[in-house]
């Protein structure tokens, strides 16, 4: 449903920004860049421009993906690629809903029940000093089918911390993915 209905407002922003031929402002490639790199939100009339114009939001894009690339090489440079950590083995370690720990070489997750039934989930990442100074546009949890967990900005203990928000049970789903930490 989400995604349906951001595909839908995409295309009415960028049905809006075809037919404007006042799609001419932009945002400077330095204020995109404090935006993806976290250090500043964008100003109302900033967001507007954003919405109307088409053009800037593919260059927000490419910068997007650029920032990421260059974390990635960062990574690979520093020997800190993404690992994934495999869930199976430590959820089958419980015979029921209980918090799974899982820990990497340079990230944990803590997946923490909320309620009895297992249905609300505290999802804590902790990510090591040296994965943040070469990754200055975030993190993204991901499963190994491509399902985003958590996306965001660690805190100042390094710790990226969201609720599960999904229908499908995350007890069911740790039984058949892992978990990867990329930039975002």
């Amino acid at each position: 449903m989400k995604n349906g209905l951001a595909r839908l407002t995409k295309d009415v922003l960028d049905a809006i920004a075809a037919t404007d031929p006042q799609d001419t402002q932009r945002l400077a490639d330095e204020r995109l860049q404090a935006l993806i790199d976290g250090r500043e939100p964008l100003t109302l009339p900033e967001r507007r421009l954003l919405a109307r114009s088409a053009v800037t939001r593919d260059r927000l894009g490419w910068l997007r993906h650029l920032a990421r690339a260059r974390s990635l090489a960062a990574w690979q440079a520093q020997a800190l690629g993404p690992q994934p950590l495999q869930l199976l083995a430590a959820a089958d370690e419980t015979p029921s809903v209980a918090p799974v720990r899982l820990v990497g070489e340079h990230y944990s997750v803590a997946l923490i029940p909320a309620d009895l039934q297992g249905r609300a989930w505290r999802i804590a990442v902790q990510i090591a000093s040296p994965l943040i100074a070469a990754t200055p546009g975030g993190f993204q949890l991901v499963d190994s089918e491509g399902l985003v967990w958590l996306a965001g900005y660690p805190d100042a203990a390094g710790e990226l911390v969201g609720f599960w928000q999904r229908e499908e049970p995350l007890w069911e789903r740790v039984h058949r993915v892992s978990l990867e930490l990329v930039p975002q």
